[in-house]
């Protein structure tokens, strides 16, 4: 028995209950499983820096390694992260590499116009391979509510 019930008057836990007239029929907000956009990026940029890493150290630039480590970053990340934040994984790739690839620039003894140039002519097929399969992951995640 409560303190309040010994007195005579009743005791509910529930907020709601002693609520002002209008307010019990308002929605009420879901708490959403799942890590926030920012994170999830920042799982791409991890998962694709241990990638780009191993690339750099066994030769020049970003390789297929990195690709690999991109495309899989991408997937992890769409299936930890909030339905509400599922674009993020969509356009983190080419972030990722953007910044992965200046890393790589002032890392390596490399000309920069040279690792640039090699960017832009091997690196689009990992950024739209990773930005695909986010599309696809996000697409589902929305779809399937």
């Amino acid at each position: 028995m409560t303190i309040s019930a010994e007195r005579g008057g009743e005791y509910h836990r529930d907020p709601m209950v002693n609520a002002p007239a209008g307010y019990e029929n308002l929605p009420t907000q879901k708490a959403e499983r799942g890590v926030h956009g920012l994170v999830a990026s920042l799982v791409i940029l991890v998962i694709a820096g241990i990638g780009g890493a191993v690339d750099s150290m066994t030769g020049d630039g970003l390789r297929t390694v990195f690709a690999v480590c991109l495309v899989v970053g991408v997937v992890i990340a769409g299936l930890v992260v909030r339905r509400s934040d599922v674009l993020y994984i969509v356009f983190a790739p080419p972030l990722v590499t953007v910044m992965l690839a200046l890393v790589t620039v002032l890392t390596t003894s490399k000309s920069a116009f040279d690792l640039l140039a090699s960017y832009l002519s091997n690196g689009f097929p990992p950024i739209a391979i990773a930005s695909a399969v986010g599309a696809l992951i996000a697409g589902i995640r929305l779809i399937f509510r």
